[in-house]
């Protein structure tokens, strides 16, 4: 229903935001292997809403996991979980379509996480890491990656806790258009 909100154009409600995803972040920080069930919950057709989710919890866990206190923990999660927000400024036609994209609609694609942070910059619960991490979390340590093709010496860590959880519950998720992994085959593969 936020997703849908902010479609519409509404602001992210950090405080309903927090009251949702406070209890499962929790959750998942006091029993990890929550994360490799992820892709039990996950429907094709919902894929978008469940994807920000996940990649909130995976945030965390991972943050939790490299020592990082629990307050930078929780807000590593909830950027994680808005890391994605940015897709509800992208066409539907665009964001649910089954087949190839073209270029143009690729382009558009990877101008979520601008809109993402136009999304969340003005929130003042979020810390500018936070913010930061959400801006760059498809930025790729070789330069691959987007909105701004960044290397690995310009990429905050957040960010790239970030793009590890958004890339790891990609693969274990079936989707429109490809299938999904077990989850310890992905982590056998260390793509990232």
């Amino acid at each position: 229903k936020e997703f849908q909100a902010w479609e519409a154009g509404a602001k992210v409600d950090i405080t309903k935001l927090r009251g949702i995803l406070l209890p499962i972040i929790e959750m998942a920080l006091n029993d990890r292997t929550i994360i490799l069930d992820l892709n039990e919950y996950s429907d094709p057709n919902k894929y978008l809403y469940h994807h920000c989710i996940a990649t909130g919890l995976i945030t965390g866990v991972i943050a939790q996991k490299l020592g990082y206190d629990r307050g930078v923990t929780i807000q590593l999660a909830l950027g994680g979980a808005l890391a994605d927000s940015g897709m509800a400024k992208i066409s539907p036609s665009i964001r649910d379509k089954k087949g190839a994209l073209t270029e143009m609609e690729f382009n558009e694609i990877r101008k979520h996480p601008i809109y993402s942070y136009q999304m969340i910059k003005d929130i003042p619960v979020l810390k500018q890491a936070v913010k930061a991490a959400v801006f760059q979390h498809h930025e790729r340590l070789d330069g691959s990656g987007y909105p701004t093709g960044e290397k690995v010496d310009k990429i905050t860590m957040e960010a790239q806790i970030i793009a590890v959880a958004d890339v790891f519950h990609a693969m274990i998720c079936e989707r429109a258009y490809r299938a999904k992994e077990l989850s310890f085959k992905v982590l056998e593969r260390r793509v990232w």
